[in-house]
């Protein structure tokens, strides 16, 4: 039949295979090391690398970190429905900004070691995208779950009062129905401010970009909070120097960091502290480092802190930094959300702004 495999040759029957016993650990390295994907084995005890093919170290020192960091994590991870090894995997590794799609196969090479097949996917494969589509449906459905919520309890509110009203305003004096019209009054205005704030959001208002100097900026948002800050015995150290301007709106700015001071207070315990420092200045750029010593940020949610409606706390809209991002974005800057320093806790922001001349 055409396109159908030959038949072996008769009487030449292939030799028996050589257990890899039998080979030697030279060669055995030299095979390893000519596959075109990353081999590691992990001692999950210590957690160390007890080998690595040459594929796997040509990934830089900061790619192989964070694998061998997912990889633990992924080992020991508990859960009733985890699945029988092999694991197959992806995620993204970041690196400078810049980010690559890793495939993993994570096989249980006998006890207390484990194999891991690393390859570098070039582009995103449909297992990927499909994932991240889902995630993105996730956060729209609990987004638009949270709009709903804020729009619906004023209303209800609003309903509520006007129902009782009308139900009872021919027998009331005039200050309880004045009482109850205020009430109405509030709830509106409760709903209005939460669709301004979806409006900062849109980046529907204007702005007005002048050099501005940071310090002065920054001490008039410490002043403005400066009795919490006593309150709260949570000391504020502002290391920037007067001689540095920035251009952006004033006010937008002055939103950024008194929503960052908020965030900030928020979360901190007497004895500690907000540091504020310039992390480098060029023609172009300064990068100003906002930080505190308070409770460190999870990994996982270094991203999603900019999301709509993500928030820690039970009270919390979850909105400030989102319009925060935004804001900066439109004035020509940049904001991220880091780990802190090794050998330190706390959370850490890093704020690239177009830097102005001084007045």
């Amino acid at each position: 039949m055409t396109g159908s495999s030959p038949d072996p040759p008769a009487g030449k029957d292939l030799p028996p295979a050589v257990s890899l016993y039998e080979v030697d650990a030279a060669a055995l390295f030299e095979i390893c090391d000519s596959i075109p994907i990353g081999i590691i084995a992990l001692d999950t005890e210590t957690t160390n690398p007890a080998f690595a093919n040459r594929h796997f170290l040509e990934f830089s020192p900061a790619q192989q970190k964070q694998i061998v960091g997912h990889i633990l994590r992924r080992l020991n991870r508990k859960s009733a429905k985890e699945p029988a090894m092999p694991l197959n995997e992806e995620v993204e590794i970041r690196e400078n900004g810049q980010r690559s799609v890793f495939g993993f196969t994570i096989y249980p090479a006998r006890k207390g070691t484990t194999v891991v097949f690393v390859s570098d996917i070039a582009s995103k494969s449909i297992l990927m995208q499909s994932r991240q589509d889902n995630q993105f449906f996730d956060r729209f459905s609990d987004m638009v779950a949270e709009v709903a919520h804020e729009i619906g309890n004023p209303l209800t509110g609003i309903t509520t009062i006007l129902q009782v009203l009308r139900l009872n305003i021919a027998g009331w004096p005039r200050e309880k129905i004045d009482d109850y019209l205020h009430r109405c009054i509030s709830e509106i205005d409760r709903l209005n401010a939460f669709l301004n704030r979806i409006r900062d959001i849109s980046g529907e208002t204007a702005m007005d970009i002048q050099p501005v100097v940071l310090r002065d900026l920054l001490m008039s948002v410490y002043e403005r909070n400066r009795v919490r800050f006593e309150i709260r015995k949570v000391a504020f150290h502002c290391r920037v120097d007067s001689n540095v301007c920035v251009r952006v709106d004033e006010g937008a700015f002055y939103q950024i960091l008194l929503n960052l001071v908020n965030n900030s207070l928020n979360f901190l315990k007497a004895g500690q502290e907000v540091d504020i420092y310039l992390e480098s200045v060029d023609k172009s750029f300064v990068s100003m480092v906002f930080c505190n010593n308070g409770p460190s940020i999870p990994e996982e949610d270094l991203e999603r802190i900019f999301s709509p409606f993500f928030t820690t706390r039970e009270t919390g809209e979850g909105i400030g930094l989102t319009i925060s991002l935004k804001l900066i974005t439109r004035m020509g800057g940049l904001m991220l959300a880091t780990p802190p320093l090794e050998g330190q806790n706390g959370a850490r922001f890093v704020i690239h702004i177009p830097r102005g001349d001084c007045p």
